[in-house]
């Protein structure tokens, strides 16, 4: 996750679109480029909003994570 959003956006669930990731040899997905799409009051909030948002745009790369999370 973007330092930048973990220090804007202290211990706060977000929705974050990835703008630049790629999957290493391990199958693990790296998420390098970040774009904040909404801050939530809490995690559930969060979820909604990212199924929501998958629905409308299945080729874009969503996620919802907790600003406290180093990953």
């Amino acid at each position: 996750m973007s330092q930048l959003l973990r220090v804007f956006y202290p211990n706060q669930w977000v929705v974050i679109e990835a703008i630049k990731a790629h999957t290493t040899p391990d199958k693990k997905r790296e998420v390098e480029g970040v774009s904040l799409i909404e801050c939530c009051d809490n995690g559930n909030s969060a979820m909604k909003s990212y199924r929501d948002l998958h629905r409308q745009y299945q080729d874009r790369e969503f996620y919802f994570v907790h600003t406290s999370r180093k990953e």
